[in-house]
């Protein structure tokens, strides 16, 4: 029973902690793609804002 539970954790372990790791790689990428695009999302939003509108008709 032991040497089981000794093999099962050497296996078990490592691919545990493979998962663990691409899931924060993985979360780390989207949170940065995110704060990206939102941070484009307001620049251009202040461009349009501050862009002149198309001349009014008199």
């Amino acid at each position: 029973m032991e040497r089981a539970g000794d093999n099962a954790g050497a296996i078990g372990g490592p691919l545990l902690a493979s998962a663990l790791v691409a899931l924060v790689v993985i979360c780390h990428a989207m949170f940065v793609a995110i704060t990206v695009a939102a941070r484009q999302a307001a620049r251009q939003a202040r461009r349009v804002v501050a862009s002149p509108t198309a001349p009014k008709s008199a």
